[in-house]
Protein backbone atom coordinates (compact mmCIF):
# COMPACT_ATOMS: atom_id res chain seq x y z
CA UNK A 1 0.00 0.00 0.00
CA UNK A 2 1.09 3.18 -1.10
CA UNK A 3 2.05 5.71 1.72
CA UNK A 4 1.84 9.60 1.21
CA UNK A 5 5.16 11.44 1.08
CA UNK A 6 5.70 13.93 3.94
CA UNK A 7 5.57 17.33 2.96
CA UNK A 8 8.11 20.49 4.08
CA UNK A 9 6.85 23.78 5.13
CA UNK A 10 7.98 26.62 3.20
CA UNK A 11 9.94 28.88 5.99
CA UNK A 12 9.49 32.42 6.22
CA UNK A 13 13.06 33.53 6.77
CA UNK A 14 11.87 37.06 7.16
CA UNK A 15 10.19 36.38 10.47
CA UNK A 16 13.66 34.38 11.49
CA UNK A 17 16.04 36.20 13.37
CA UNK A 18 19.62 35.43 11.53
CA UNK A 19 21.90 33.73 13.97
CA UNK A 20 19.57 30.94 14.01
CA UNK A 21 20.07 30.53 10.25
CA UNK A 22 23.65 31.79 10.07
CA UNK A 23 25.36 31.77 13.03
CA UNK A 24 27.22 34.78 12.22
CA UNK A 25 30.38 33.58 12.91
CA UNK A 26 32.75 35.67 11.61
CA UNK A 27 31.28 38.64 13.81
CA UNK A 28 33.89 38.56 16.57
CA UNK A 29 32.09 41.12 19.07
CA UNK A 30 29.44 41.67 20.75
CA UNK A 31 26.95 44.23 22.56
CA UNK A 32 24.40 43.44 25.06
CA UNK A 33 21.77 45.75 26.02
CA UNK A 34 19.43 44.13 29.06
CA UNK A 35 16.29 45.75 29.42
CA UNK A 36 13.04 45.93 31.48
CA UNK A 37 9.79 46.03 30.31
CA UNK A 38 7.99 49.52 32.04
CA UNK A 39 5.50 49.86 29.78
CA UNK A 40 4.12 47.39 27.12
CA UNK A 41 2.50 49.69 24.68
CA UNK A 42 5.86 51.34 24.38
CA UNK A 43 7.96 48.41 24.12
CA UNK A 44 5.34 47.02 21.33
CA UNK A 45 5.77 50.16 19.57
CA UNK A 46 9.68 50.03 19.71
CA UNK A 47 9.89 45.87 18.76
CA UNK A 48 7.91 47.05 15.36
CA UNK A 49 10.07 49.78 14.49
CA UNK A 50 13.55 47.57 15.11
CA UNK A 51 15.69 47.49 12.25
CA UNK A 52 15.95 42.88 13.31
CA UNK A 53 18.18 41.25 11.37
CA UNK A 54 16.36 38.55 9.65
CA UNK A 55 17.81 34.97 8.35
CA UNK A 56 16.78 36.11 4.93
CA UNK A 57 19.56 35.45 2.78
CA UNK A 58 21.89 38.67 1.52
CA UNK A 59 23.97 39.66 -1.62
CA UNK A 60 27.08 39.80 1.28
CA UNK A 61 27.02 38.84 4.99
CA UNK A 62 25.98 41.79 6.78
CA UNK A 63 28.69 43.60 9.11
CA UNK A 64 26.53 43.82 12.18
CA UNK A 65 23.34 42.54 13.28
CA UNK A 66 20.44 43.24 15.74
CA UNK A 67 19.08 40.19 17.88
CA UNK A 68 16.50 40.29 20.35
CA UNK A 69 15.36 37.95 22.97
CA UNK A 70 13.26 37.33 25.40
CA UNK A 71 12.52 35.80 28.89
CA UNK A 72 9.21 34.45 30.10
CA UNK A 73 8.58 37.01 32.46
CA UNK A 74 9.32 39.98 29.92
CA UNK A 75 6.64 38.26 27.18
CA UNK A 76 4.53 38.52 30.62
CA UNK A 77 5.55 42.39 30.72
CA UNK A 78 4.65 42.47 27.00
CA UNK A 79 1.07 41.45 27.56
CA UNK A 80 1.47 38.65 25.29
CA UNK A 81 -1.00 36.10 25.46
CA UNK A 82 -0.95 33.65 28.50
CA UNK A 83 -2.02 30.60 26.12
CA UNK A 84 0.94 31.44 23.95
CA UNK A 85 3.67 31.78 26.55
CA UNK A 86 2.33 28.22 28.35
CA UNK A 87 3.47 26.56 24.86
CA UNK A 88 7.34 27.49 25.99
CA UNK A 89 9.12 24.75 27.83
CA UNK A 90 9.46 24.41 30.89
CA UNK A 91 12.90 25.31 30.78
CA UNK A 92 12.11 28.66 29.31
CA UNK A 93 9.48 28.89 31.26
CA UNK A 94 11.31 28.44 35.06
CA UNK A 95 14.40 30.62 33.50
CA UNK A 96 17.85 30.93 34.20
CA UNK A 97 17.84 31.73 37.91
CA UNK A 98 16.07 28.76 39.04
CA UNK A 99 17.50 27.75 42.14
CA UNK A 100 18.49 23.74 41.04
CA UNK A 101 19.27 24.94 37.29
CA UNK A 102 22.16 27.33 37.88
CA UNK A 103 23.69 24.51 40.81
CA UNK A 104 23.98 22.15 37.26
CA UNK A 105 25.49 25.10 35.59
CA UNK A 106 27.61 26.17 37.94
CA UNK A 107 26.45 29.84 37.69
CA UNK A 108 25.72 30.31 41.46
CA UNK A 109 27.99 32.93 43.77
CA UNK A 110 30.14 31.35 45.68
CA UNK A 111 32.15 33.72 47.47
CA UNK A 112 32.58 35.46 44.12
CA UNK A 113 29.84 38.51 45.10
CA UNK A 114 28.22 37.41 41.71
CA UNK A 115 31.56 37.55 39.74
CA UNK A 116 30.63 34.77 36.93
CA UNK A 117 34.91 34.10 35.86
CA UNK A 118 35.22 33.24 39.25
CA UNK A 119 32.23 30.38 39.43
CA UNK A 120 34.31 27.57 37.66
CA UNK A 121 37.97 25.88 37.26
CA UNK A 122 40.66 26.55 34.45
CA UNK A 123 42.25 23.54 34.60
CA UNK A 124 45.52 23.33 32.83
CA UNK A 125 46.25 20.53 30.25
CA UNK A 126 49.02 19.76 27.52
CA UNK A 127 48.12 22.03 24.46
CA UNK A 128 47.54 18.89 22.32
CA UNK A 129 44.95 17.52 24.87
CA UNK A 130 43.40 21.13 24.85
CA UNK A 131 43.12 21.20 21.21
CA UNK A 132 41.65 17.80 21.26
CA UNK A 133 39.06 18.94 23.45
CA UNK A 134 38.50 21.84 21.91
CA UNK A 135 39.82 23.90 25.30
CA UNK A 136 36.90 23.12 27.24
CA UNK A 137 38.79 22.86 29.80
CA UNK A 138 39.71 26.50 29.65
CA UNK A 139 36.19 27.16 31.22
CA UNK A 140 35.92 30.21 33.27
CA UNK A 141 36.32 32.58 30.30
CA UNK A 142 32.90 31.32 28.88
CA UNK A 143 30.97 31.67 32.16
CA UNK A 144 32.33 35.44 31.25
CA UNK A 145 31.15 35.53 27.96
CA UNK A 146 29.84 32.94 26.48
CA UNK A 147 29.88 33.52 22.58
CA UNK A 148 33.66 33.53 22.75
CA UNK A 149 34.57 30.60 19.71
CA UNK A 150 36.30 27.30 20.89
CA UNK A 151 39.21 28.87 18.81
CA UNK A 152 40.24 32.08 20.83
CA UNK A 153 38.91 30.63 23.91
CA UNK A 154 42.61 29.13 25.00
CA UNK A 155 43.97 33.07 24.43
CA UNK A 156 40.99 34.61 26.31
CA UNK A 157 41.31 32.21 29.44
CA UNK A 158 45.42 33.08 29.41
CA UNK A 159 44.83 36.50 29.32
CA UNK A 160 41.79 36.55 32.51
CA UNK A 161 44.08 34.55 34.53
CA UNK A 162 46.70 37.79 34.24
CA UNK A 163 43.49 39.53 35.17
CA UNK A 164 42.46 38.03 37.76
CA UNK A 165 45.58 37.36 39.44
CA UNK A 166 45.83 34.76 42.66
CA UNK A 167 41.28 35.41 42.36
CA UNK A 168 41.71 33.22 39.41
CA UNK A 169 40.69 29.26 40.01
CA UNK A 170 43.60 27.23 37.99
CA UNK A 171 44.45 23.42 38.58
CA UNK A 172 46.66 21.83 36.68
CA UNK A 173 46.17 18.65 35.12
CA UNK A 174 48.34 15.42 36.42
CA UNK A 175 47.88 12.11 36.81
CA UNK A 176 47.88 12.54 40.78
CA UNK A 177 45.64 15.50 40.37
CA UNK A 178 42.94 12.82 38.05
CA UNK A 179 43.39 10.11 40.45
CA UNK A 180 43.11 12.30 43.75
CA UNK A 181 39.81 14.16 42.33
CA UNK A 182 37.90 11.13 41.06
CA UNK A 183 38.74 9.49 44.52
CA UNK A 184 37.59 12.17 46.57
CA UNK A 185 35.10 13.81 44.32
CA UNK A 186 31.84 11.33 44.45
CA UNK A 187 28.96 12.52 45.24
CA UNK A 188 28.30 16.75 46.51
CA UNK A 189 26.52 17.35 49.95
CA UNK A 190 24.82 20.53 49.29
CA UNK A 191 23.27 21.15 52.41
CA UNK A 192 27.20 20.96 54.17
CA UNK A 193 28.65 21.56 51.18
CA UNK A 194 31.57 19.49 51.35
CA UNK A 195 32.30 15.99 48.82
CA UNK A 196 31.59 12.69 49.89
CA UNK A 197 32.11 9.03 49.30
CA UNK A 198 29.57 6.56 47.38
CA UNK A 199 29.44 5.23 50.63
CA UNK A 200 28.11 8.56 52.08
CA UNK A 201 31.85 8.94 53.88
CA UNK A 202 32.92 12.95 54.03
CA UNK A 203 35.89 13.30 52.09
CA UNK A 204 36.14 16.98 52.78
CA UNK A 205 35.38 19.43 55.43
CA UNK A 206 32.30 21.75 55.05
CA UNK A 207 33.15 25.05 53.78
CA UNK A 208 31.88 26.85 56.87
CA UNK A 209 34.66 25.31 58.54
CA UNK A 210 37.62 26.47 56.00
CA UNK A 211 38.82 29.42 55.78
CA UNK A 212 36.46 32.01 53.66
CA UNK A 213 39.43 32.02 50.62
CA UNK A 214 39.19 28.52 49.94
CA UNK A 215 35.27 28.07 49.46
CA UNK A 216 35.48 28.37 45.69
CA UNK A 217 38.30 25.59 45.54
CA UNK A 218 36.26 23.38 47.64
CA UNK A 219 33.04 23.28 45.94
CA UNK A 220 34.79 22.75 42.73
CA UNK A 221 36.86 19.95 43.22
CA UNK A 222 39.76 21.87 42.18
CA UNK A 223 42.47 22.39 45.06
CA UNK A 224 40.92 20.52 47.36
CA UNK A 225 43.85 20.61 49.87
CA UNK A 226 41.54 21.26 52.73
CA UNK A 227 42.96 23.66 55.40
CA UNK A 228 42.87 22.64 59.44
Amino acid sequence: MGRSLMKGRTVDYSDVQGLLRFGYGKMTEASYALLRVKNATAARRWLGNAKVTSAVRMDSPPTSALQIAFTADGLKALEVAPEAIAGFSAEFLTGMTEESRTRRLGDVDRNAEGRTELLSVHLVVPRPMGWFYHDTFAHPVHHLHPKIPCYHVYRAQTHLDRRLGSAAVVSKFGIAWLLDTTRRCKLYDWDRHRWLRFDGTPTTEPIAAVRQGDCRRLEHGAALRTST
